[in-house]
């Protein structure tokens, strides 16, 4: 339970800092 837990929050984390990169290029 904690491991699936953990394995999504870094996808979510991940998912977040590819929006992130995705906005700042679009500037």
């Amino acid at each position: 339970m904690l491991r699936e837990k953990k394995e999504a929050s870094s996808a979510t984390i991940s998912k977040i800092r590819s929006n992130m990169t995705a906005s700042e290029l679009q500037r």
